[in-house]
């Protein structure tokens, strides 16, 4: 797939794309070109990239699989990342300079049609995204593969210099599995999973025509969907993924207990802030109430200092936060809430949730709309 894509974006790129890949091209950079828009995303990804770490960590901890994770692998991905520093900057920059098939991944569309230097500014906020998605793809690349490196050498029974000296080699020639694990570990990281026949539907439907005004971006929201599924305390048990990795054993199986355990692990610490009132959902649903309730919160904002924060649009991380918040206030608005009532209040959240992120901006904004004329305001008065 990642090969076909290749060549797709070869030939557009030599045929120099129709009128309409042009027009989509200027489009999706003006909805790319707000400063903030590239914080986000290199916030999330940031976020996702710790994240990791930390699951690998724990699941270190937490094996029981002869050939698994060991403890402290979290803490050698984090060096390598480090170490790896360098080169993302490098790979950062290199993104304004030339752009090759295999950049695309993480585009729905074939960048830099428009040529010359119109073209090289229009681009820029393009640019900018491959070029911070070729920076985490590096670090965590390297990341990766110190961290097998160690734990390979390590349950060879090796220390000390010998390891030191079996890890210098395997990251000067890694080995074929080496390799393989850091692709897929990278694909994973940057959202760029290849999607299912269901979602690769989706994206030729939503994308081809006028639609693709609406969709410009489908791939990534729909692996940061996943993302956030896989780490929402509850949900989580509802993906295949899990059950898949568990029963495969060995690395994966650590990797999933790591994440089940560290998303449990935040799930109720943001369902205490909930409860208490420091953390806050989408509000009531009944326009009256939820008048008289943003007078005094702020949707899907935690409390602080000087008022209530924000918490939106930096994903993956705000997902599951957002869908806990609005379980939190579920249970505390209902006696005794239903199954189905719960699961119909947190699908619509969810849907408001995942739509409104800069991926989906145009959809974004007419949820907003209706959302707005529910509760009786003026569109774009919204807190």
């Amino acid at each position: 797939k990642l090969k076909a894509l290749q060549v797709q974006g070869a030939d557009e790129l030599a045929r120099g794309g129709t009128w309409w890949d042009k027009a989509k091209e200027v489009y999706i950079n003006i909805l790319l070109a707000r400063p903030l828009t590239q914080v986000r995303n290199f916030l999330g990804n940031s976020f996702a990239a710790t994240t990791s770490a930390v699951e690998r960590e724990l699941g270190g901890w937490l094996s029981i699989e002869e050939k698994g994770l060991i403890r402290g692998g979290g803490l050698a991905q984090i060096q390598g990342m480090t170490a790896a520093f360098g080169d993302g900057v490098k790979a950062f920059a290199d993104a304004y300079k030339h752009v090759s098939p295999e950049e695309m991944t993480k585009l729905d569309f074939i960048p830099h049609l428009i040529q010359g230097k119109l073209g090289r500014i229009i681009n820029v906020p393009t640019d900018t995204l491959r070029g911070m998605d070729n920076f985490f793809k590096a670090i965590l690349g390297r990341g990766d593969m110190y961290a097998e490196a160690i734990r390979k050498g390590t349950q060879q029974g090796l220390s000390g210099q010998a390891l030191g000296d079996y890890v210098a080699r395997r990251m000067a020639i890694p080995t074929q599995d080496m390799i393989e694990h850091a692709k897929g570990f990278v694909l994973h990281g940057t959202f760029q999973d290849d999607l299912g026949t269901l979602g690769r539907n989706a994206q030729r439907l939503l994308q081809s025509g006028p639609l693709a005004l609406l969709f410009p971006f489908m791939k990534t929201p729909i692996n940061l969907a996943k993302y956030g599924w896989n780490r929402t305390p509850g949900l989580q048990f509802l993906s295949q993924s899990l059950y898949q990795d568990i029963l495969a054993g060995g690395t994966r199986a650590d990797l999933a207990i790591g994440r089940l355990t560290l998303s449990n692990m935040m799930g109720m610490f943001w369902y205490g802030l909930a409860q208490q009132g420091l953390l806050t959902g989408g509000g009531p649903a009944d326009p009256n109430l939820q008048r008289t309730w943003r007078t005094t919160k702020q949707p899907y904002s935690i409390l602080g200092k000087d008022g209530w924060y924000p918490l939106t649009n930096i994903e993956p991380a705000t997902t599951p936060i957002a869908l806990i918040a609005d379980f939190a206030e579920i249970r505390n608005q209902l006696d005794d809430p239903t199954a189905e009532q719960t699961a119909m209040a947190i699908a619509l959240a969810g849907t408001r949730d995942i739509v409104d992120k800069t991926y989906w901006q145009t959809v974004g904004d007419i949820v907003e709309l209706m959302d707005s004329i529910r509760v009786g305001e003026q569109p774009g008065q919204s807190a």
